[in-house]
This record gives structure tokens, C-alpha cells and sequence, in this order.
């Protein structure tokens, strides 16, 4: 955290404002933790059950927790269950980072049945987008999955593979942590959302 923005938090406090953070490297009264390397882990697991061998993630900046969970857990439970992660391309969070990544991996060529990994479904959506505009086809081609499960991930085509995290009870957990000061938090289960954009490998 920032020097600045300590200040202006611990100046809030003194105040009399509550600060709720999220992730364990946020400072304030309490802390919103998701269980990102175990989902990204169990969504590895899956996709290599589905008969994925070859995989490329797009993460952001080295020392960005989030990312750097994500990748970790999909990684160990991509390869853990017989795939391998070939290469890991780091931009941002952004659609527009996932479009640039994927479109300098395309660049350098990306086989047939190769599963993309972005660790938002934001990034993910970019690399559809990249997909497509190199001609290529999203799921039977390249297989693509991502990580929150926003609104339009079931929206988009074809729709996106994600890990859903459970966004109203995050927000829920998030407001009773402002209000009680004897807040504890609760379980945010994690889980496997399989849809087209990862149709699978025939055997």
C-alpha cells in the first residue's frame, strides 16, 4: 500500500470512518479474502479433465496478488493433472491488455486446442476478441476460460468458462463489515462454471 494512501486511510479512521479492504495485503478495520490460487487450481483440474494439455495464461505485473494467485493455483492444478502451462504472458486487468497479449501470442503462433487462461473474465473476453480477429475460432480452436463470472461472461459467444466468485455476498459481506465492528467473514465458496468456450478434446 501506498505511503499517501495509508495516510489518507488511517485519517479516514481517525475520523470515525470503518475501511474494508479486499485481499490480504489491504490495510483497514477488516479484510475480504477470496480464495483466488484454490479456484484458479480447481479450474486447472477441470479443464485439463477435459482433455487440455497445452496452456497459455494472461496475468498482470509480477507482485500484483491477485494475478500472481490465479496463475500460481491454475498452474499447479493445470499441471498437476497432466497438462502444461507453456507460456505466461502478464499485461493487466484490462479487455484491452488480454487483446494485446493474446494477439502477441497469435503473433507467434498458438497450435489447435491450446486452452487460454485470463485471470479476469474481463482479460479473457480481450483474448476472444484478439481470437477472432486473427481468423481464428473461440472454442473448438482455441479454448479460452476465465475468473469471476461477471454478468456478460454468460452473455458473450460463445459464452466464457470462469470460476464464479459469489459478487452479491461479496458486497453483502462487505457492507455488514462497515457496520459491525464484531464482523467475521463468512464462506465465499468458489465455483467451476464449464460453458462453451471450453467445449473440450476428444480423446
Amino acid at each position: 500500500m501506498e505511503v499517501e494512501t495509508a495516510h489518507e486511510l488511517a485519517e479516514f479512521a481517525r475520523l470515525g470512518g470503518r475501511v474494508v479492504s479486499f485481499g490480504p495485503d489491504g490495510g483497514g478495520d477488516h479484510r475480504i479474502e477470496i480464495d483466488n490460487r484454490s479456484g484458479a487450481e480447481a479450474l486447472g483440474r477441470r479443464m485439463a479433465g477435459l482433455g487440455y494439455r497445452s496452456a497459455i495464461a494472461l496475468g498482470a505485473a509480477e507482485g500484483v496478488r491477485t494475478s500472481d494467485d490465479r496463475l500460481t493455483g491454475f498452474r499447479a492444478g493445470f499441471e498437476g493433472a497432466g497438462g502444461v502451462v507453456e507460456d505466461v504472458r502478464r499485461g493487466g486487468f484490462r479487455r484491452e491488455s488480454g487483446a494485446a497479449e493474446m494477439a502477441a501470442a497469435l503473433a507467434d503462433g498458438v497450435a489447435k486446442s491450446t486452452l487460454v487462461f485470463g485471470i479476469s473474465d474481463v482479460v479473457a473476453i480481450g483474448a476472444m476478441s484478439a481470437i477472432r480477429d486473427a481468423g481464428r475460432e473461440v472454442g473448438a480452436d482455441i479454448a479460452v476460460c476465465g475468473f469471476d463470472d461477471v454478468p456478460v461472461s454468460g452473455d458473450v459467444s460463445p459464452a466464457l468458462t470462469t470460476v464464479r466468485v459469489p459478487l452479491s455476498e461479496v458486497g453483502y459481506q462487505a457492507f455488514r463489515a462497515t457496520v459491525d465492528a464484531d464482523w467475521e467473514q463468512g464462506p465465499l465458496p468458489l465455483e467451476i462454471v464449464v460453458r462453451a468456450s471450453t467445449p473440450g478434446v476428444a480423446a
